[in-house]
C-alpha cells in the first residue's frame, strides 16, 4: 500500500513528476516500480531472517553481521538495477551484482562470505576501470 505512490496504475507521485517534468507518466511509473524494488524485497528478508527484527538476539557479532550484509544485499540490488556503483555499470556487472544480493540477501554465513567476495570483486573492477579510463584520456590530451 505505500508504494503504490510510485507504482502504477496509482502512481499519484510518478504522475505528478512526470507532469513537472513533461515525460510519459508511465515510464516515470516504471521507473519508480524499479527503483522501488527494495521495498518489496525488505519484507521478504525480515520473514526469512527474523534476526533483522531483533538484532542481538543470537549475540552481538551476528546481529551486526546481518545488519552489513542485509544493507550490503540492498545496495547490490540498487546497484544492479539502476546500472550505477563507482560508476555506470556494465552489463554483466549488472547481472552478477543482482545475483551477488540474492546471495546477501538470503541468511547465512556461506552466503554471506560469497557475497561480500562477489561485491569486492565488482568494486575492484570498477575501479580499476575508471582509472585506466582516466590514464587512457590523460595519455591522448
Amino acid at each position: 500500500g505505500l508504494t503504490a505512490m510510485i507504482t502504477p496504475p496509482v502512481c499519484t507521485s510518478s504522475y505528478a513528476a512526470a507532469t513537472i517534468a513533461k515525460t510519459s507518466f508511465m515510464k516515470t511509473g516504471i521507473k519508480g516500480f524499479i527503483l522501488g524494488i527494495p521495498a518489496y524485497i525488505i519484507p521478504v528478508m525480515v520473514i526469512y531472517n527474523p534476526t533483522l527484527l531483533m538484532l542481538f538476539d543470537k549475540g552481538i557479532m551476528f546481529g551486526i553481521q546481518t545488519f552489513l550484509t542485509a544493507i550490503l544485499g540492498i545496495t547490490c540490488l540498487v546497484s544492479g538495477i539502476s546500472g550505477m556503483l563507482l560508476g555506470r555499470s556494465l552489463l554483466v556487472q549488472r547481472i552478477f551484482l543482482i545475483v551477488i544480493s540474492l546471495g546477501l540477501i538470503w541468511p547465512g554465513t556461506l552466503s554471506d562470505v560469497a557475497g561480500i567476495a562477489g561485491f569486492t570483486s565488482v568494486l575492484i573492477w570498477q575501479f580499476l576501470s575508471i582509472r585506466l579510463a582516466k590514464k587512457v584520456s590523460a595519455g591522448q590530451s
